[in-house]
């Protein structure tokens, strides 16, 4: 078989050759000439090889074909020596032994997997061969080719148990199978070529990959940069949703914005309950999170998390007083006392509990 290297006369084919001999004289034993034969100890030197019309080559076959091995003159003379006296003759257009190296098998498999982290983008050919780990590993006698190196094109995607085909390389998380497709097997016969001592049977080029496109990590984020501030009422203070829109960091370098108008009241908490004048925390509810989620399409290839906390400020509320009204008093020469009671009896009681007050 085919194994790119020549392929001398060996001694197992020389063991494997019978000898017919005729003798010209009948009273010379045949055993005697056979024995003859044997002594001459014939090795490969003996030999050359004749192309199948039985011209002789000048060196030893490497190539798949069809040939013949001769005795040569080397081979002849040791026979002379050894045959007592008689001489041999030999015709090589007659006395030969069929010689054939066959083709060899090739084969050629796709294996190994490889991963990356969900960004947005259909898997490359860079990706998928990246480190090695997914290759065409290949059985090529004789070759002097490098390893074949798998180009985008040569093979198709599909779903993870390999049922179904995709229409292009996939964006979103999941677990895909590569298969070789007609172009990657054609492909690859041609980069090792030399098809007159290779054979690539039906099925000798085989295999799959696996890729994986695993989730990014996406955070939901309050700061105290999302802040409101409202004045004391005397009731508890309602969140106002457009000071505390979040922010949303990944670890792939995407953008994600919330989009706007889809968070209300009820899709945030606020500790404590914010009556008094004070500072509050904001914090996102369960709801207003999966309301976030819901509302981003590529949401399922990420996982979730949140933190963080807006600020909410109840300041003081501003009250106006006024007086009015007039007095008199007689001059005594001393210095005069402000008239509290008649005050007192001059403003409301309503009004002078508000005043008390500060």
């Amino acid at each position: 078989t085919y194994n790119g290297s020549e392929q001398p006369v060996s001694p197992d084919i020389i063991s494997e050759i019978t000898h017919t001999v005729v003798s010209s004289n009948n009273n010379v034993p045949i055993q005697n000439i056979a024995q003859a034969i044997q002594d001459a100890n014939l090795t490969s030197n003996d030999y050359s090889y004749t192309d199948s019309q039985g011209n002789v080559l000048t060196g030893t076959p490497t190539n798949a074909g069809n040939y013949r091995i001769i005795l040569n003159q080397n081979g002849l003379d040791k026979l002379n020596k050894v045959a007592g006296g008689l001489t041999i003759n030999y015709d090589p257009s007659k006395s030969y032994v069929n010689y054939t190296i066959e083709k060899a098998e090739a084969s050629a498999e796709l294996e190994g997997n490889n991963s990356k982290q969900y960004d947005g983008q259909s898997v490359t050919n860079v990706e998928v061969t990246k480190d090695g780990n997914i290759k065409v590993t290949t059985n090529v006698p004789g070759t002097t080719q490098s390893a074949y190196q798998l180009q985008a094109g040569d093979y198709d995607w599909y779903s993870a148990d390999g049922s179904t085909r995709l229409s292009s390389a996939p964006t979103n998380v999941g677990n895909y199978m590569i298969k070789l497709n007609s172009t990657g097997i054609a492909n690859i016969k041609a980069h090792y070529g030399n098809s007159a001592n290779i054979n690539w049977a039906d099925n000798a080029i085989t295999g799959s990959a696996t890729y994986d496109i695993t989730q990014a990590k996406a955070t939901i984020l309050l700061t105290d940069k999302n802040k409101q501030t409202s004045s004391w009422t005397g009731i508890e203070i309602p969140v106002n949703p457009a000071d505390f829109v979040p922010t949303i960091t990944t670890d792939n370098d995407m953008t994600l914005t919330v989009p706007a108008g889809i968070l209300a009241v009820g899709d945030y908490t606020v500790t404590p309950s914010p009556v008094a004048p004070g500072t509050y925390q904001v914090f996102l509810t369960n709801s207003g999170i999966e309301k976030i989620k819901k509302a981003i399409p590529t949401s399922e290839n990420y996982v979730w998390s949140n933190t963080g906390n807006g600020v909410l400020e109840i300041v003081k509320a501003k009250a106006d007083y006024q007086m009015s009204g007039s007095g008199e008093t007689t001059y005594t020469g001393s210095a005069i006392e402000l008239p509290i009671d008649q005050l007192k009896d001059a403003i409301s009681s309503s009004k002078w509990s508000s005043f008390s007050n500060f």
